[in-house]
């Protein structure tokens, strides 16, 4: 065999097994390795809420749970009084959610991410209402926003637990299940809150087994 073509046959099987490399570490990657979310838009100087806003708010949350057009009423009264209000467009899509209206709750989480950039459950909860709509890859995106929120929060919070334990709630919703679990692994030990807390994030996660992951939050049970 001549050296030029041993030397063209050692290029490439060089070649392939650097192919074979990368490939097994995409795969890795993708089970094991947290996705990387897009860049936040900046957050805006939060306004001062006015007092009235903020009991109309409240009224609402009292009644939020057994009178939900009376809840209503007084979330869109909030609102009218202060478009800037994000946590009642908020609170309005979790009510909206209960009874399953899907497209409205999305206007609302929509307006609240656009109010306030740099909080995820706002994203998953837009996510919650694209999945149940259909729109997969539109909730994905979602919820890769809300893991940029949680690595946000992560870095500027004193005690990173809190956004980790959200981000592993993302990372169950996008099918990353080692990655999620592994996330709350690493918050054992730290208190028996917290231990206390992951186990029972845990047996949530097993609970749906076979059944909509989505269901873990809650939302529109």
């Amino acid at each position: 065999m001549s050296v030029s073509l041993r030397r063209r046959r050692t290029i490439v099987a060089g070649c392939f097994l650097a192919v074979v490399m990368a490939g097994v570490w995409l795969c890795y990657s993708y089970l094991y390795g947290i996705p990387t979310g897009p860049p936040l838009p900046p957050l805006r100087p939060e306004p001062e809420f006015s007092a009235e806003v903020i009991e109309l708010n409240n009224r609402a949350t009292e009644v939020h749970f057994y009178d939900s057009e009376e809840a209503l009423r007084l979330y869109d009264a909030a609102l009218k009084a202060d478009p800037s209000y994000y946590p009642g467009y908020s609170n309005k899509a979790t009510l909206l959610l209960q009874d399953k209206r899907y497209a409205e709750a999305a206007q609302c989480y929509e307006t609240a991410t656009a109010l306030q950039p740099h909080e995820a459950g706002l994203y998953t909860g837009h996510a919650l209402c694209l999945h149940r709509l259909g729109k997969e890859e539109q909730a994905r995106d979602r919820l890769l926003y809300a893991i940029s929120a949680c690595n946000l929060r992560m870095e500027k919070e004193t005690d990173p637990a809190p956004g980790r334990l959200e981000r592993a709630m993302v990372l169950f919703l996008l099918g990353r299940d080692h990655v999620a679990r592994r996330e709350l692994e690493a918050l054992t030990g730290r208190s028996a809150v917290y231990d206390e807390l992951v186990a029972s994030v845990h047996e949530a996660m097993d609970a749906t087994e076979g059944k909509d992951r989505w269901s873990i939050l809650g939302l529109d049970e």
